[in-house]
């Protein structure tokens, strides 16, 4: 899987780029080679409190965009939470597909097919 990581006014230094790469192997491993997972850091207007990092992630599953946001004062701690939310989804993803395809073979369905075998 392909990681691409912007920053809007942060610096994406090489730690933080390796944290994110560690924190998103979980997701590489379920999902295809040629996948590219985009993660969008940015700093949210501190002028209503403590200023917060918005971390956002979204990948593209044959068909589909998956995508996570979340924030926290700690860039790091935003990174953390947005993989684990998108784990989920991922994994959601890849039992309904799974699912689907145990049904069609069930019932005898191939693709194009409008009427059962």
């Amino acid at each position: 899987m392909k990681i691409e990581v912007h920053g809007h006014a942060v610096p994406v230094t090489d730690e933080l780029r390796a944290k994110i790469d560690k924190r998103f192997a979980k997701i590489a491993k379920q999902v295809p080679e040629e996948t590219t997972l985009r993660i969008d850091v940015r700093e949210k207007d501190a002028s209503h409190g403590p200023a917060e990092f918005v971390v956002e992630a979204a990948v593209h599953l044959k068909g589909t965009d998956l995508r996570a946001t979340d924030h926290s004062r700690e860039v790091e701690h935003a990174v953390h939470l947005v993989s684990d939310e998108l784990a989920k989804q991922v994994k959601r993803h890849q039992e309904k597909r799974r699912d689907h395809r145990a049904v069609r073979k069930a019932t005898g369905r191939v693709s194009g097919d409008t009427a059962p075998a």
